[in-house]
């Protein structure tokens, strides 16, 4: 049976660096090349960044650092954290005109910043692929040590955004090496709507 045609997808791109400060949300249009064989086209339809409340950014910085925290604390900050970059998601789709789950509680919550169903809608949001918050990072030494680590819980971006998310970049790319990542990261995009299939690939191989 032929492979469904790819077809346009609107991808929203998170990231929170090692700075702690904030993240960055970017929205794209990727869409399949004109001809079999292109490369997708890919158009930024624009970014916007939001500030970490300070006591998560102190959070970070404290699990960074290698204090001493609990279980619980760090379970509460990845949590807390998948909350902060859905909320992130949330007003740049606002923004910038893109369109959440309109049926989906967290659409609508009384306020401009949150509100998706933009009057000027350029197209719905298909993907969100999140790098997380890395909190550590150990890329030399023998392969027996490398490991790295990016807290910030995508199972709540996904249901509070309701669409697919790609996570978990660094470590596969890490177990890997480098030179092998890009195969590997195939495999990050196998719950996306297969209609969309090549278009995730290579935004996700981009990504890493």
């Amino acid at each position: 049976m032929a492979s469904p045609k790819a077809k346009a997808l609107i991808v929203a791109g998170v990231m929170s660096g090692t700075s702690a400060d904030g993240v960055d949300v970017a929205l794209c249009r990727i869409a399949p090349g004109r001809r079999e064989g292109d490369s997708p086209r890919v158009k930024l339809i624009g970014s916007v960044g939001s500030a970490y409340p300070k006591a998560v950014g102190a959070e970070v910085l404290r699990v960074m650092e290698g204090e001493a925290v609990t279980a619980a604390e760090l379970s509460r900050l990845n949590w807390r954290l998948g909350e902060i970059y859905a909320d992130a998601v949330e007003s740049a789709c606002a923004a910038l005109g893109v369109r959440g789950d309109p049926g989906h509680p967290h659409v609508r919550r009384g306020g401009a910043a949150s509100d998706m169903g933009h009057p000027s809608s350029v197209g719905r949001l298909g993907l969100v692929g999140l790098h997380g918050q890395t909190v550590h990072h150990e890329a030399g030494g023998a392969r027996s040590r490398r490991s790295t680590w990016q807290t910030g819980e995508a199972a709540v971006v996904a249901e509070r955004l309701r669409c697919p998310v790609v996570s978990d970049f660094r470590p596969a790319s890490q177990r890997a090496g480098r030179a092998r990542r890009w195969s590997r990261c195939w495999t990050f995009v196998s719950s996306a709507p297969p209609e969309s299939a090549a278009c995730c690939r290579t935004w996700v191989a981009s990504a890493i």
